[in-house]
């Protein structure tokens, strides 16, 4: 009795499978199979993307789940710089493959491949900064001090690259580099803010500070300004010229000088001398004659009276080109721009 529940048991069991069995075999008979293909492949030459019906993109551009890959003639994925349509990508490493934007650091070297990906080259203009990318296979952003196009350019330091621009300290030293949109370093005399200032020769562009200009004869303050009151003077046959140069350590920090070159009559005199600000009359010796002068200035509204008195005989004049104790006394102009050996 036991052995024959047991049987049935087991016969129900079977039954319920069987039928379990057809329902199964039932429903995957009326759905159709769906190809689940598309995907990722690899092998040891590398990786390519299987379509939906085995096929793979070659000699392409493809979007794969919102990136760019671009795959070649064999349809293996591209990775590292890639040229495509004559301009170069950089495409990841050998496990990457997405085409890369913007600023990428590449081997230790920084490159600006703008919104699609392409590398720039020369100088671009980056979130309103200039940056000088070099030629056009090159690409890689550069830095510290640059010479392109025969002009110098400081680009600051690594992880920097920006070019800069106006008074600019670098490694101790100080340079003007133009404005907004110049930025190449300024040499020799620069008129700036209205102040004079030297910044060397062709390759050096280093603000020159507390030291004579010996080339132009002329001296330069602590802060770099050429602090000198001109006047000058011309009237036909005799040229006069007066400089004032202020905060000078040298004590000709003044100068008076007239030349003449007018006929038999040439003479020329010139005077150094210690300027004080608000004294009006000095006793000078000449430079030419060694004879003993009186200089008297007198401002005027544009510029100054300049009267020239010799105490040691009399001298020649070059106004009416007779014997005379009073060599000249004539007005002024003041100017205001450098005298021509600097211009």
């Amino acid at each position: 009795m036991k052995k024959e529940k047991e049987l049935n048991t087991m016969k129900k069991m079977i039954k319920k499978l069987s039928i379990a069995f057809l329902m199964a075999m039932l429903v995957f008979a009326i759905v159709p199979a769906t190809v689940q293909a598309a995907g990722w492949k690899q092998n040891k030459n590398g990786y390519w993307w299987q379509e939906n019906d085995y096929s793979y993109p070659k000699n392409q551009w493809k979007t794969i789940y919102g990136k760019q890959y671009h795959f070649n003639s064999s349809g293996y994925m591209d990775t590292g710089w890639k040229q495509i349509d004559g301009k170069w990508y950089y495409l990841g490493n050998k496990n990457d493959g997405a085409k890369k934007t913007y600023w990428q650091k590449v081997y230790n070297k920084y490159y600006w491949l703008g919104n699609d990906g392409a590398m720039r080259t020369g100088w671009q203009r980056v979130y309103n900064k200039y940056y000088w990318l070099g030629s056009s296979n090159d690409g890689a952003m550069k830095t510290g001090w640059q010479k392109v196009y025969g002009k110098y350019y400081w680009l600051g330091h690594s992880n920097d690259g920006a070019m800069k621009t106006g008074w600019q300290t670098v490694y101790g030293k100080k340079y003007y580099l133009g404005g907004a949109n110049d930025g190449s370093m300024k040499t020799g005399w620069q008129k700036i803010d209205g102040y004079w200032y030297y910044f060397g020769g062709a390759n050096d562009g280093s603000l020159k500070t507390d030291t004579w200009i010996n080339e132009y004869g002329v001296y330069v303050g602590t802060d770099g300004k050429w602090n000198e009151t001109k006047y000058r003077y011309s009237n036909g046959e005799y040229l006069s010229e007066l400089s004032i140069m202020n905060n000078s350590k040298d004590y000709n920090n003044a100068q008076l000088m007239f030349w003449h070159n007018y006929g038999a009559s040439s003479s020329d005199e010139d005077f150094f001398f210690h300027w004080e600000s608000g004294k009006s009359e000095y006793v000078v010796q000449g430079n030419r004659s060694k004879k003993q002068f009186l200089l008297k200035f007198t401002p005027t509204q544009s510029g100054m009276q300049i009267q020239v008195t010799c105490q040691d005989g009399q001298y020649y004049s070059w106004t009416n080109g007779t014997q005379s104790e009073t060599w000249i006394n004539a007005n002024y102009q003041k100017v205001d721009e450098a005298p021509s050996r600097i211009q």
